[in-house]
């Protein structure tokens, strides 16, 4: 290995990636160690010329590189420093420019492997100004409600609000009218690139500000039909603590619908004894996810479908399917709970003292990756 400061000329691997600059301080080394009357050893020697590097060949030649010229093109007194301190200078030039890159490409390769986990993608959703309708409507009554179902609905993060409605993948057209007294605020979602219309959303009251506090039922209705992000992407883990030990359940879902069950603990307890598998597999799944709303008093932000096959597991777990389990997340998406149900993993025969109840189901899961 030749050493040239703190910087390896020689390796092939270096060369191969930078060999306008091995070239250059190789031969930058050979010049001026046999000028000052020190042998170049033979090791190193060999090791230069079979990269190219010659005794006699010029050292400038190497600047007809695009980074020496482009180093000389933003530092022009560079080339008034001769050949070896050019050399030198480039070199730490070079370096002070690589880590740099080096450091920014880390960043913007790790940024981007956490917002592909962290930030699934949104639907686009153009909002126009919703139009007045009777000479006693103004059209700023109109214009100001469609900006506040805007703002609720960009409240929520989990769907992108755009003006331009050729940028959008959905549409919202609506209008405010008076009828018998009463203030009607009525919209038609559509799908925009094939105006198709997905559903309607209509609130009434006397007064504007009425209106306006009504605005987020409008907004739940305005958005039923419009896909909210899949939260559900990445790995997710149950956890079932048993006096014989945990049950755990991993999950991860992909985002071709594709379902990978890395464990799904199964189990049942009869007597004094019980019976355990660590079970395995594969399925398919469907999500809707939608704007937080009420089911049963509970809250529900979407549901799953979802179905798979598993080998060394109980023989009635070897097949499941469940369609439409309600679940509700917490506020960061790390947790989410089905709601009114679970996925079966066991059966407890013998009593309360073992289990609290008949049917023991995976029903909160954690996001581990």
């Amino acid at each position: 290995m030749l050493w040239h400061g703190n910087f390896l000329i020689t390796p092939k691997a270096a060369h191969r990636a930078y060999p306008s600059r091995c070239a250059l301080l190789a031969n930058y080394w050979i010049k001026h160690t046999e000028t000052a009357g020190k042998p170049f050893p033979l090791p190193q020697r060999l090791a230069c010329e079979s990269l190219g590097v010659k005794r006699g060949k010029p050292a400038l030649s190497a600047f007809r590189s695009p980074l020496c010229l482009l180093i000389i093109q933003r530092f022009p007194y560079a080339k008034a420093l001769g050949e070896g301190k050019l050399a030198l200078f480039i070199n730490l030039i070079y370096n002070y420019y690589m880590k740099k890159a080096l450091f920014f490409s880390i960043f913007l390769l790790s940024a981007m492997a956490v917002f592909s986990q962290a930030a699934p993608r949104q639907s686009i959703v153009a909002i126009l100004h919703f139009e007045p309708r009777g000479s006693d409507i103004s059209a700023r009554e109109a214009e100001s409600l469609s900006e506040q179902l805007a703002n609720e609905i960009r409240s929520w993060g989990a769907l992108t609000i755009v003006n331009d409605p050729q940028g959008a993948e959905f549409l919202v057209r609506g209008y405010l009218e008076r009828v018998d007294g009463q203030l009607i605020l009525s919209a038609t979602t559509y799908d925009r690139p094939t105006n198709r219309a997905l559903n309607t959303a209509r609130e009434q009251a006397a007064t504007v500000a009425a209106l306006s506090s009504q605005m987020f039922s409008f907004a739940v209705q305005v958005t039923e039909n419009i896909p909210f992000p899949n939260y559900l992407l990445g790995k997710w883990q149950a956890r079932i603590d048993l006096d014989d030990g945990p049950l755990t359940c991993i999950l991860e879902f992909r985002s071709d619908r594709t379902l990978i069950v890395e464990q799904f603990d199964t189990w049942e307890h009869r007597g004094e004894a019980s019976l355990r598998y660590q079970g395995f597999g594969t399925g398919t799944y469907s999500y809707w996810g939608h704007a937080r709303r009420a089911i049963n008093e509970k809250p529900v932000d979407g549901f799953v479908s979802i179905s798979f096959r598993l080998q060394d597991t109980l023989t009635r777990y070897s097949v499941a399917s469940y369609n439409r389990v309600n679940l509700s997340y917490n506020e960061s998406k790390t947790v989410f709970e089905l709601v009114d149900g679970g996925f079966g993993c066991g059966n407890n025969y013998a009593g309360p003292s073992v289990f609290p109840g008949d049917v023991v189901a995976y029903g909160r899961f954690t996001k581990i990756n």
